[in-house]
């Protein structure tokens, strides 16, 4: 071997043993933390999470981050965010993980014919990526030589392991419970607590284009939509039916609330799911399908669409004006509590904050105690940052100027209430944004409230959620007094009343179920 050879198996020695001890040792070195995880990206989240996001540095003009891992010697960061991409240094990647696995069956490859090759799974899962991405172009990388890898048909004995159908199937939830169980067999749950989670659906529309199946020829854009798609008392007609084309997916998967465990588990193909009677048998067929599974549903979530409120009004047995927030698991005999999705929620009221105005393009004018709620001021916060050397507030142009597209990013709608657009209000214009900032505030407040990761374990975590419900009831209230004589001008300055339904829908219900999985007994809403 030449002295450059030695030197380079040297340096590649080197650095897989450093891989080898980040990834077998996953330990938390931050200010003497010492906790050991399983994965290196359960150790960069637990640091994430747990250690950086609780630094309070709104109130500072000028923030510095400063790493607190063990024997680290860097300066402090101007931002998270390089806060963060310095972590790196210290905990890895499980990018880096693969490299070393893929650097393994390299070197077996060369001395293995391919009929006998075992490949490791990461390898797999990466090389699956690739080719689903471009069959040609990874056919292309493994015949340059550069790399070993698997050959097309050996991926495609691991791709086609099932057939996924419409419906709830005990052939999908068999799968789910075997994954479970394995899941449970890693460490990686409480076996007591684990099976009990939130069942959540939503209804996407199908890209033009029609799919088939090239195992069975079937036409995937062709449906029948049988009992679950037709009303209550009447028999499907084949007849219509069949020509019809699906043009929207219900897909349903469950979540764990009190381990990452998480599955996809039912979808149905539809026209668009407008009947509560049809979601009502997809909604707890499911439910039922899931618990002779072992598994038990504690919380259903959905965005805030017509049907799925009316879902929830139906089954909870309300009366009308009430907030349905809960009703009984007749299968487990726990409640069973109705969340809106809480990113459409912000969502929904980032646009209503972006439709208020005085322009003719503005379908309100939101007033709180007669101070103005508009756009225009968060308009004017962007103007004002964008003219600084160094940006003060995380608002862009994509923030600020929204088409349809950039409204169902809710990373913008996050931001758009975060604390230092409030700060930023406060120190330019102190006297005219009062009204706005107590918007922005009680809405940051919720989002800070569904962004931690522990937000329904402590009941005390829900405080400021309940604070900031509280805070829109008030105004609502007060509108509703001051302008008694209409009905109309009173929502005309206020939000919307899906968006303020759904917010009291997802209040009431993580409270509920705060008190719950406290073991607390629960206080139906007043």
């Amino acid at each position: 071997m030449t002295k450059s050879t030695v030197k380079l198996f040297s340096q590649l020695k080197k650095g897989l043993k450093h891989l080898e001890e980040k990834a077998s040792t996953p330990l938390c070195l931050w200010d003497k933390c010492g906790k050991l995880f399983e994965s290196i990206d359960e150790l960069y989240n637990h640091v994430l999470f747990t250690h950086i996001a609780i630094e309070n540095t709104s109130s500072q003009l000028f923030p510095r981050y400063a790493c607190q891992w063990e024997g680290c010697k860097h300066a402090k960061y101007r931002s998270r965010n390089l806060l963060k991409a310095h972590l790196r240094q210290h905990t890895g990647r499980q990018e880096d993980v693969l490299f070393s696995h893929l650097l393994a069956d390299q070197a077996k490859a060369l001395n293995v014919p391919p009929q006998q090759m075992w490949w490791h799974p990461s390898v797999l899962r990466w090389c699956l990526k690739q080719h689903g991405r471009s069959a040609s172009g990874y056919e292309e990388m493994r015949r340059s030589g550069i790399l070993r890898l698997p050959s097309g048909r050996t991926l495609i004995r691991y791709r086609n392991f099932s057939h996924p159908e419409t419906g709830w199937h005990d052939g999908t939830l068999s799968v789910m419970r075997s994954t479970f169980d394995k899941f449970l067999s890693c460490g990686k749950g409480r076996a007591d607590r684990s099976h009990i989670g939130g069942l959540y659906f939503d209804e996407v529309k199908i890209k033009e284009g029609l799919v088939w199946d090239p195992r069975t020829d079937e036409l995937i854009g062709f449906v029948d939509f049988g009992n679950d798609e037709c009303p209550l008392g009447e028999e499907p007609s084949y007849l219509s039916l069949h020509n019809q084309v699906a043009t929207h997916v219900m897909h349903f998967h469950f979540r764990s609330l009190f381990s990452p465990f998480y599955f996809p588990c039912a979808f149905f193909l539809t026209r668009s799911v407008k009947s509560t009677n049809n979601l009502h048998s997809m909604f707890w067929s499911g439910i039922k399908a899931l618990h002779e599974w072992g598994f038990d549903v504690a919380l259903a979530c959905s965005d805030g669409a017509a049907v799925n409120r009316s879902l929830f009004k139906i089954d909870s047995g309300v009366e009308e004006g009430e907030v349905p927030s809960f009703t009984a698991n007749p299968y487990t005999g726990n409640p069973l509590f109705y969340v809106s999705d809480p990113t459409h929620l912000v969502k929904k009221l980032r646009n209503s904050l972006c439709h208020s105005g005085t322009g003719s393009s503005s379908k309100r004018f939101m007033t709180h105690d007669f101070r103005p709620i508009v756009w225009d001021q968060i308009l004017a916060v962007y103007k004002r940052d964008s003219k600084r050397s160094l940006r003060f507030t995380p608002l862009r142009q994509d923030h600020v100027y929204l088409n349809s597209f950039t409204k169902m990013r809710s990373g913008l709608a996050f931001d758009t209430f975060h604390p230092r657009v409030c700060l930023e209000m406060e120190m330019s214009e102190p006297g005219a944004t009062t009204g706005i900032r107590d918007y922005l505030e009680n809405v940051g407040s919720m989002v800070s409230f569904f962004m931690s990761h522990e937000r329904v374990f402590n009941s005390s975590n829900v405080a400021g959620l309940v604070r900031a419900a509280q805070w829109f009831q008030t105004w609502k209230g007060r509108l509703d007094i001051e302008f008694h004589h209409s009905k109309t001008e009173a929502n005309n300055h206020f939000v919307t009343l899906p968006v303020f339904e759904d917010l009291m829908i997802t209040t009431q219900a993580f409270k509920g179920l705060a008190a719950w999985l406290s073991q607390q007994p629960y206080e139906p809403p007043l």
